[in-house]
C-alpha cells in the first residue's frame, strides 16, 4: 500500500507523502501491463499534486460529493501538496463499464446520470485474478478524442479519493482536489497512461481558478 502520513483532522490517513519542494507538481506518466482479464496494471511510480485547503466528503459512498469542509485554517493545510505513490503495481486501470469501490465494498452509482468509462483501482492483481480494495480515480472516457488510439479519460469532479478515506471515522469517504490536471490520455497502441498536466504554478492557478472548480460538479 502507499506510504502513510497522518496529516488531517478530517482525514487522518491519505496514504501519501509530502514532496521535496513547496511546489513540484504532478508527475504521472506510466507504462501499462495488460492483464488477461482486461485490466491495465501501472508500471511506474507517480506523483499527484493536491490542494488541501478543502476536503470533499462522500458520506453515503455513492461516488458523489455530499459536502465540503474548509480546512484552510489547519496547520497542515496547503494549496500545494505532492503525494508520492511508491507502489504502482497495486494500481490497475479498468475501462468500459467498471464498478467503483471503497474499502472492499462496491458503491451504488446508478443515479449518476452519466456513463462511467474508466476507473483506477487500488488492490492486489495477478494476470488471472483481481482483488479490488478502493477506487481512487474514475470518470468518463472520450474515445479517440486525441487521435487514433488516443482516448481522453476525464476525472469525475477533478478529485482523488484516498484508499482508506478518513480513518478517524472509517466509513467516511473523503477526497481532495487535484491542482494541475483533470484528465489523462490513454494510448492503447503503446500501452501508456499520462496525466494532461498544466505545467508550472501559473498553469495550476489557471486550471484551478478558471476552469476546474466550475466543472467539478458536472463531470
Amino acid at each position: 500500500m502507499r506510504t502513510t502520513k497522518p496529516m488531517l483532522a478530517v482525514a487522518s490517513v491519505c496514504a501519501i507523502t509530502i514532496g521535496t519542494s513547496a511546489f513540484a507538481g504532478s508527475s504521472f506518466d506510466t507504462g501499462l501491463t495488460q492483464l488477461s482479464w482486461g485490466g491495465f496494471q501501472l508500471q511506474d511510480t507517480f506523483t499527484i499534486n493536491y490542494n488541501l485547503m478543502t476536503t470533499y466528503i462522500d458520506f453515503d459512498q455513492n461516488g458523489t460529493v455530499d459536502t465540503t469542509v474548509d480546512t484552510s485554517g489547519e496547520p497542515w493545510a496547503t494549496p500545494s501538496f505532492d503525494g508520492f505513490y511508491s507502489d504502482p503495481e497495486h494500481y490497475v486501470l479498468v475501462t468500459g463499464l467498471p464498478n467503483v469501490y471503497f474499502m472492499g465494498n462496491q458503491m451504488n452509482v446508478e443515479d449518476w446520470g452519466f456513463e462511467l468509462g474508466w476507473a483506477l483501482h487500488y488492490g492486489n492483481w495477478t494476470d488471472n485474478s483481481a482483488e479490488v480494495y478502493s477506487t481512487i480515480l474514475f470518470g468518463t472516457m472520450d474515445l479517440n478524442a486525441a487521435g487514433d488510439g488516443l482516448h481522453i479519460l476525464n476525472i469525475r469532479d477533478g478529485i482523488e479519493w484516498p484508499v482508506n478515506g478518513d480513518q478517524e471515522t472509517p466509513a467516511t469517504r473523503i477526497g481532495f482536489a487535484i491542482n494541475d490536471f483533470d484528465s489523462f490520455t490513454l494510448n492503447e497502441h503503446t500501452f501508456t497512461l499520462a496525466a494532461n498536466v498544466v505545467p508550472g504554478p501559473l498553469g495550476v492557478m489557471a486550471l484551478a481558478g478558471f476552469g476546474l472548480a466550475a466543472r467539478r460538479r458536472n463531470r
